[in-house]
Parts: structure tokens; C-alpha cells; sequence
């Protein structure tokens, strides 16, 4: 299966609003968010993510507390994705710093705030992840970011269907 399959799949599903969207993620927003905060902290489980998701909080939970910011933060990060398909919004350098503000938001230790480090800005010193050691250069990201073909390319292809006019007016 390439890109063209999947995006053929995807509008083949006459998605045309967030909650459209939603049912055909069928809770895998959920497990998403599980496994992304399971890979830092092997403590998290679904149960607490499914809490969070759906109650915006955790009861019992004795572990590191950052973790379940950073869960909510990705629920919040989750829904703003929905609203921003619901209003249309283009896949644009600003939104994708908004999500990753939402995503770190209460998450920056002492140290990267002394640097000078904000959720939803570009980075202003070398950090790298993983073993591999990936990321791009401080002064490196934004050029990074526009380079990549990929966001023009989503709001060009029109993955998602437009709603009809009479169905715009319905809503």
C-alpha cells in the first residue's frame, strides 16, 4: 500500500466533520496517546489515559506527575486538531507551533526555560532524541519545516472532502 492507496481510502470515507473523523479513528486517539506516553513512562496505563481522555483527570494515580500532563496536553492537542478540521483551518507553520505548544505546555524543565525555551516556538538550542541522536539545528527548523513539501501537499490534495454548500448550511 503506498500514499495514493491511503489517501484514495480516506476520501472514499466522505469524512466532512470532526466527529466524522472521530468514529473513524474509532478510539485509536486514545491508544495513540497511550503508547506515545508509554514509551517515557512504562508506569502509564491505558486505563489512565482513557481517564484522562474522557474525564480529564486521574484517580489513584501514584506515578510522575509530568506524565499525566502530558497526556492531557496530548488530549488537548487531539481536540484542537479536530476544531481545526471542523473550521477548515490549512496545515500551516503556525498551527503545527500552536499543537506543539499545546503538546509541552507545563512540561519544560528549569534549565530549558533559563535557555530561553517556549511551548509552541521553535527551539533555540541543539536538543536531539533517541539513540539516534535526530533533530534538526536551532537555526535549521523553520527552513526544515518549509521545506517540506508535505504540508503543501495536504492542503493541495484535498484529502478530506469539502462539505457540499447545502450541507455547510445545515450545520
Amino acid at each position: 500500500m503506498n500514499y495514493q492507496d491511503i489517501v484514495a481510502i480516506w476520501q472514499s470515507k466522505q469524512i466532512k466533520t470532526a466527529a466524522d473523523i472521530a468514529c473513524e479513528m474509532n478510539g485509536n486517539g486514545v491508544a495513540f496517546i497511550y503508547h506515545s506516553a508509554k514509551i517515557e513512562n512504562d508506569r502509564i496505563t491505558y486505563h489512565d489515559t482513557r481517564e484522562i481522555f474522557d474525564h480529564g483527570g486521574v484517580t489513584g494515580y501514584t506515578g510522575d506527575v509530568r506524565s499525566l500532563f502530558e497526556i492531557q496536553n496530548s488530549v488537548a492537542a487531539y481536540y484542537r486538531m479536530l476544531d481545526a478540521f471542523e473550521k477548515r483551518e490549512p496545515l500551516s507553520e503556525g498551527l503545527i507551533c500552536e499543537l506543539q505548544g499545546l503538546l509541552t505546555q507545563g512540561t519544560y524543565d528549569t534549565l530549558r526555560y533559563q535557555k530561553g525555551e517556549r511551548p509552541g516556538v521553535y527551539k533555540k538550542n541543539d536538543y536531539v532524541t533517541g539513540a539516534q541522536e535526530v533533530g534538526a539545528l536551532p537555526e535549521d527548523v523553520p527552513e526544515e519545516l518549509r521545506v517540506k513539501q508535505d504540508i503543501v501537499d495536504l492542503n493541495e490534495r484535498r484529502v478530506i472532502q469539502e462539505p457540499k454548500k447545502e450541507e455547510k448550511e445545515e450545520q
